[in-house]
Order: structure tokens, then sequence, then C-alpha cells
């Protein structure tokens, strides 16, 4: 594997390159290929709501690691195109509830195909195990840098 050296032979500038292609190029397949409609937040936001009809704004952006100002954002994005339903809850009349509309499964289900088959391409550099082993490299990444942020936002907030 090639990494590109910065001026400084650092190879974070490397890194950081590698990074922005993938998401470039993934953005631009997934325009492409899945939906320019459809942003990868809002098919996230869909197929959560496939799996788990009726669960609030709040507990949706964790489930999907979206934070609050954007899953509202991305949400009402969804409900205006009438995908998604919004309705108060029974128990709690100060929030909302949330389910996919007919159209949104159906939406969805067209999209997980194209998704499905844009993951099958990305992927079919590696074999099966590379592929475990990099998803799980990735995991551990985030992982590092949720923590990271967590602490410096509990330090800057004291």
């Amino acid at each position: 594997m090639v990494v590109m050296m910065g001026s400084a032979g650092d190879s974070t500038f490397g890194f950081l390159t590698l990074l922005r292609r993938l998401l470039q190029g993934y953005g631009a397949l997934w325009a492409a290929e899945v939906s320019a409609e459809l942003t990868p937040p809002q098919f996230g936001v869909l197929s959560a709501l496939a799996d788990e009809s009726g669960i609030d704004q709040r507990s949706l952006g964790e489930r999907i690691s979206v934070d609050r100002s954007t899953i509202a954002d991305v949400v009402n994005r969804l409900a205006r195109r009438d995908l998604v339903a919004k309705a108060r809850d029974a128990n709690d009349g100060r929030r909302d509830v949330l389910s996919l509309t007919p159209d949104g499964r159906s939406q969805l289900g067209q999209a997980r195909i194209a998704v499905d088959r844009l993951r099958h391409q990305a992927f079919a550099a590696l074999s099966d195990e590379e592929k475990l082993e990099f998803v799980g490299l990735l995991e551990r990444v985030v992982g590092r840098i949720d923590e990271l942020r967590e602490s410096t936002l509990a330090v800057a907030g004291s």
C-alpha cells in the first residue's frame, strides 16, 4: 500500500487525503448509483425506522450517530417529502415518534438494492477477511475519535 507523504514527510497528509478521496468518491458514486435525492444520512434514518418504528427523534439520532440538530433537519426533510410520519407520543406529549410512510418504505426498498450493489462494488478489491478487518479497524479509530471528542468537550465545558 502506498501512503502519500506530506511536504515534511508527515504521513498525516496522506491519511487525510485518502479519507477525503474515499468520502468524495463514495458520495459521487452514491449520487450516481443510489440516489441524487436520498442522502446517506436520510437512508440511515429510513433504515433505522424500518427496524424500529415509533422511535423518538433523539433516540433515532443516537442510534445512527447523528447529532440533534442534524437529525432534526434530516427528519424534517423526509417528512416534507412524505417519507417519514411524525406523531405525538401518546405517553409523552412533548415528543414526537417517527415511522415510515408507505412511500418511505418503497423508497427504502429501492435504495437498499442499490446500496447493496454499491457496497459490493466498492469492496470488490478486498477479500471477505479483509473487509471484516477494514471495518473493524475503522470502528476502532472512530471509537477512539469519539473518546477524544468527548474528553475534549468535557474539558472545554468545565
